[in-house]
């Protein structure tokens, strides 16, 4: 579906007023996708819209790694969209999925990007 490349496309352009528009059509004709489910998710998410980005990045989240391209990245950003709700806890659980889900596939990496700074909620964190 080429509304896939577009939806990216203006995500990394931050039109996210636009990008909402592709998620929703693509949502509509297909709302049993979690790729779609995901994308609508990513732009509320973005638009600070956390309280309805929650349940579509939750379903999402829940998916299998290979469910669609993107599924190992909804846990990552379920925790940014708690974090900003204020639920630190969950957010915790949400960063802790990303982190196993990271060390499993590339364990030189993920260990290069964890540091306490990164951990939401945690006191001994770094205030950027």
């Amino acid at each position: 579906d080429p509304r896939w490349d577009v939806l990216r496309k203006l995500l990394r352009a931050s039109q996210f007023a636009a990008a909402e528009q592709v998620a929703r059509a693509v949502v509509k004709d297909r709302p049993d996708d979690l790729r779609a489910v995901f994308y609508l998710g990513l732009v509320l998410h973005k638009e600070k819209r956390h309280g309805e980005a929650l349940p579509l990045l939750e379903r999402a989240a829940a998916a299998d790694d290979a469910a669609f391209p993107e599924s190992p990245h909804a846990p990552h950003y379920l925790g940014w969209c708690r974090y900003s709700l204020g639920d630190l806890a969950g957010a915790r659980a949400a960063f802790t999925v990303t982190l196993v889900t990271m060390r499993a596939s590339t364990p030189v990496a993920s260990e290069a990007w964890v540091s306490r700074r990164h951990v939401p909620g945690d006191r001994r964190c770094s205030q950027r």
